[in-house]
């Protein structure tokens, strides 16, 4: 039978504890090398059949590995470039018997069960018995001696890469608990990970962009992020009309009120009009070949331009809508939904024709906005992706609908130049 021994000895010592209280309760706070604490722990997952008693989630082996990766790779990377850090894992000894606490100037043991009279502050090293810690598979551990209250993704694959070679792990925080009972944990698992405050998708957004500027261009998924940013500069379709997460205060202070876009919302928008036009993309930014993996910024530039022109010319064409998001469906989620699909369209359409002046762009969504209202009032019910694609078909249904006569009255008008003109 296998044993945490087998991975990392008998006889672990982690030396230079400290002894106190987290709110109400005891706690050994220290710091370990991830292979320690992944070895010595185990997740009592619940199974509603199998384990109805255990306190985790089930496991996500994807996020666990991607956790890891991103925990190896803080061994070789510059901590003023690439800072990187875990909060801490969170342990429950259950099994009071396989721990030794010792105070270590004297070398006298403490007792587990006393360590609520001891003043805080109160230095330990911590001998754990490995060889009677039977390890788990880690999908459906149960009942384990010491459990992961918190952090099992984060110790989860640890195991797989200790048998896989892997020499050297990191070290991380750890909190650990003596003798909670499970409903206890339970307690505890649902406050740490049940209460947290979801974080603004915006705010995250452009942190991303402030830390990676330069490298969003280079990265297919990520582009729209760098352009969307580009599109909310000052002279820009979308400047000031944007919240980029955090306090609300400056921006209510200068302007009177949240913009009404948020960020990752346009980059989305921008994200579907890319994957949506993507040979033109791929002629743009790659020269049509995406497997030099050679990046024009030029090209980048040259797609930020057309979707700013796009942009611009649906706020002309319904101003509006472009100032009021509760009455019209333009800034709402099935609006930019919609409308993100008819820019590939348009701009796809323009580059193919060679007209691609912000003219261009105007008499193309001025055509529409005469056939297409986006009178909230006028789509009952609509919502989600369901609405943007009832509102998407009436934008390409109106793309084409007289259009050519459209532009012959412009071009007579001296709207357009002229067939000869051109």
């Amino acid at each position: 039978m296998a044993t945490a021994a087998d991975l990392v000895g008998d006889k672990i010592v982690i030396r230079n504890c400290v002894i106190g209280h987290n709110l109400n309760l005891v706690v050994i706070r220290g710091f370990a090398k991830m292979d320690v604490l992944a070895a010595i722990s185990a997740a009592d997952v619940y199974d509603q059949v199998d384990n109805p008693l255990g306190t985790q989630r089930d496991l996500a082996p994807s996020h666990s590995q991607q956790v890891l990766e991103y925990a190896l790779e803080s061994l070789d990377s510059d901590s003023g470039t690439h800072p990187r850090a875990f909060p801490e894992i969170t342990l429950n000894v259950r099994d009071v018997s396989l721990l030794d606490i010792v105070e270590p100037a004297t070398g006298e043991e403490l007792d587990p069960q006393a360590l609520t009279d001891l003043g805080e502050g109160q230095i330990a090293d911590l001998k754990i018995e490995t060889s009677r810690i039977v390890l788990q598979n880690e999908k459906d551990s149960r009942d384990p001696a010491i459990s992961r209250v918190d952090g099992n993704h984060r110790l989860s694959k640890v195991r797989d890469a200790l048998e896989n070679g892997e020499e050297d792990f990191p070290t991380v925080p750890f909190a650990m608990f003596i003798d909670l009972s499970t409903d206890q944990e339970r307690a505890l698992f649902k406050d740490i990970n049940g209460n947290q405050m979801k974080m603004q998708t915006a705010h995250l957004a452009q942190i991303e962009h402030r830390l990676q500027k330069d490298q969003l261009i280079l990265d297919d998924k990520k582009r729209s992020l760098y352009i969307a940013m580009q599109l909310t500069e000052p002279g820009s379709a979308f400047a000031g009309m944007v919240f980029h997460g955090g306090s609300k205060t400056g921006v209510k202070r200068d302007t009177g009120s949240v913009p009404p876009i948020r960020l990752n919302a346009l980059q989305g928008a921008i994200q579907q009009s890319l994957s949506l036009m993507r040979p033109l993309e791929m002629q743009l930014v790659y020269a049509g070949d995406a497997e030099a993996n050679q990046v024009s910024e030029e090209g980048v530039l040259m797609l930020t331009i057309l979707l700013d022109r796009f942009w611009t010319a649906v706020s002309n064409a319904y101003p509006e809508a472009w100032q009021d998001r509760k009455g019209f469906v333009l800034l709402q989620a099935i609006g930019l939904n919609a409308f993100s699909r008819l820019a590939a369209e348009v701009i796809s359409r323009a580059a193919d024709d060679g007209k691609t002046e912000q003219a261009d762009f105007n008499l193309v969504l001025e055509h529409i906005a005469k056939k297409v209202p986006l009178d909230r009032d006028l789509y009952p019910g609509l919502a989600g992706l369901a609405g943007a694609r009832v509102l998407a078909d009436k934008l390409a249904a109106a793309l084409d609908q007289d259009f050519n006569a459209t532009k012959l009255k412009a071009s007579l008008l001296g709207e357009e130049p002229s067939a000869l003109e051109q």
